[in-house]
């Protein structure tokens, strides 16, 4: 089977040459991303690979570390401050909100309500699965692991692992 419109080799050594070419593109593809998104962030670390067009909001008050790798259909609202430490994996179809609106008033629709700010950060070296949701001023400690399709709400240690709706500690990583 092809792999893009590159056709399909016959020996093992064409094979190769096609698998490598291809992941390297990918590779090249994701650091041009990044290279893009250097231009409005607050910090973009080297080696970071961004695999395809993020939604973002705030970006000037977003801050990555190096190593990182960020996923499809990644929203990160920025604007009370996101920071993600090196060597992060960001699944597909996370969310990181650092803003929200108000909910106290009665008096006005939601959206018409203030805006909250608080920070999010994420550690270095965690792995945040696919369909997770962090909350604003939500911090994941280092060597975290967060399961797919939690939804954070409070903060989570270092090397712990957590999951669920809303996410709780299953265990420590050792």
């Amino acid at each position: 089977m092809p792999i893009g419109n590159v056709p399909q080799a016959k020996t093992l050594t064409g094979r190769l040459i096609n698998f490598l070419g291809y992941y390297l593109w990918l590779d090249l593809r994701a650091r041009g991303i990044a290279s893009f998104y250097r231009l409005f962030f607050n910090h973009i670390g080297k080696g970071t690979r961004i695999v395809a067009l993020m939604t973002v909001s705030g970006p000037e008050n977003i801050e990555i570390g190096e190593r990182v790798s960020l996923n499809h259909g990644i929203l990160i609202h920025g604007r009370g401050g996101v920071s993600i430490g090196d060597d992060t994996i960001i699944a597909h179809n996370v969310s990181i909100l650092s803003n929200q609106h108000s909910i106290e008033s009665l008096d006005v629709p939601v959206y018409a309500n203030k805006m909250e700010f608080a920070k999010v950060s994420i550690g270095k070296r965690v792995w945040v699965g696919c369909n997770v949701v962090i909350l604003p001023g939500v911090s994941i400690g280092d060597d975290a692991v967060i399961g797919a399709g939690a939804v954070v709400t409070k903060n989570v240690p270092e090397r712990a692992i957590a999951a669920g709706v809303p996410a709780r500690i299953l265990r420590y990583r050792s």
